[in-house]
């Protein structure tokens, strides 16, 4: 299992710990590498590599204790809310993958092509022939990437059956509607 550092971190750092990850990482970095006495640009590997390994001493974590301290009153100073910003970022995110997707039904819908039946068909006869192959006794094969790539197609075939019959479809259908409506 892999060493989480800003789990690790958590109790005892827990300002610098929401920092990790969100748009203000590089400063608890930065913080977390002073309070370790390592040198600049070593990173979160070598801040991981202290917390995983015998050298967090109670020196260190009242170091790592009192930059957190330091950070948590600074960002108090400056009404800055680590978590609401962590939030917001991932919001923002969620927006840019929401327009992409706006982005491409509106292209679906302005200019149409055959290439997402095409692969649906394809991915569908795919997938049910295993199905059936499997049924009538075949043995699919137990190599690693094997399992993968059939792993994948069934994933890419659950995609599919969302676009054509699930909620992508239905929200194109939807956006389409409301684009020929008059408003009231």
């Amino acid at each position: 299992m892999a060493f989480d550092l800003k789990k690790s971190l958590a109790t005892l750092a827990p300002t610098l710990a929401s920092m990790l990850g969100g748009p203000m990482a590089g400063m608890a970095v930065t913080a977390l590498e002073g309070a370790l006495g390592l040198a600049p640009g070593a990173g979160q590997a070598g801040i991981t590599e202290v917390m995983q390994g015998a050298a967090l001493t109670p020196e260190t974590a009242a170091a790592i204790r009192a930059a957190d301290e330091k950070h948590a009153e600074v960002m108090g100073q400056q009404g800055i809310d680590i978590l609401k910003l962590n939030a917001d970022a991932d919001a923002a995110k969620d927006q840019v993958a929401a327009g992409d997707r706006d982005s491409a039904r509106k292209m679906q819908i302005a200019k149409p092509s055959y290439w997402p039946g095409v692969l649906a068909t394809v991915t569908t006869v795919a997938v049910v022939g295993i199905i059936i192959a499997s049924m009538f006794g075949a043995k699919l094969p137990s190599e690693p990437v094997a399992v993968q790539l059939i792993g994948s197609l069934t994933t890419g075939w659950g995609s599919c059956l969302a676009y054509w019959v699930g909620t992508t479809r239905n929200s194109a259908n939807k956006d389409a509607l409301l684009a020929q409506s008059v408003p009231s």
